[in-house]
């Protein structure tokens, strides 16, 4: 038999070092981000295997890939969600201009950048106001929001500007998209550039003015709370 090919042997390390520590001894495994982005290339994988490599390959203690574990299956349950859960409230999608009305959203949150910092866990707070209420698509239950804000992790710091498209599902249920763009700090800021960014998220909101919101895209994977002021 021929050798195997080089993305199939790279993906087999993938799914071999990705997977999450039995114990506190299975976390002394390091691998480089270099190494990280040449695999990920190598295999073509999905973004959740990228995720999931890079967390492991961190080298972090047993108990931070655990609670880094659970904030993940969080945001993406949560967005997962939103759109299944939905569909048992009333939809609300063709009812034009059937939303909180809010001026401004305020969301501090959680995060966490794959391949930044060893994918070490961050923070951030994100500022959305809105410009339009009736969105771009005046039969629908849309609106739409330019956003600003700042996002730590160890030795990274981005600040994004995106615009937000939200789509109102239901009572307590929206989507968004945000395009946008993100200058991009490192290395005590002497490492300075814009970084394309692209994120799709959910909100629940289980108060007429409080949400969970959970985000997924790049650079980062966020969860936190929204406030509509």
């Amino acid at each position: 038999m021929g050798r195997p090919a080089a993305p199939t042997v790279a993906l087999k390390r993938i799914q071999r070092l990705a997977r999450w520590p039995q114990s506190p001894a299975e976390c002394g495994d390091k691998v480089t981000t270099r190494q990280v982005a040449a695999l990920v290339r190598g295999a073509q994988s999905n973004f959740a295997e990228q995720i999931a490599f890079s967390v492991r390959a961190c080298g972090l203690h047993y108990a931070t890939f655990m609670n880094v574990r659970a904030s993940l299956l969080i945001a993406f349950g949560s967005v997962a969600l939103s759109a299944s859960t939905a569909h048992a409230e009333e939809n609300l999608v063709r009812s034009p201009n059937l939303h909180p009305h809010h001026s401004f959203e305020l969301e501090p949150h959680v995060l966490l950048a794959p391949f930044y910092d060893k994918g070490l866990p961050g923070v951030g707070i994100r500022g959305t106001f809105t410009l339009s209420d009736d969105g771009f698509i005046r039969s629908i239950n849309d609106s739409v929001g330019l956003g600003i804000g700042a996002d730590w992790t160890h030795d990274t710091t981005w600040v994004p500007l995106v615009l937000q498209w939200n789509f109102w599902l239901s009572e307590h249920w929206s989507v968004f998209g945000e395009p946008g763009i993100a200058l991009r700090l490192r290395d005590d800021f002497n490492d300075r550039g814009p970084d394309f960014t692209i994120y799709g998220g959910g909100r629940y909101r289980f108060g007429r003015t409080v949400a969970l919101t959970a985000r997924i895209g790049h650079p980062a994977v966020s969860l936190g709370l929204s406030f509509l002021l």
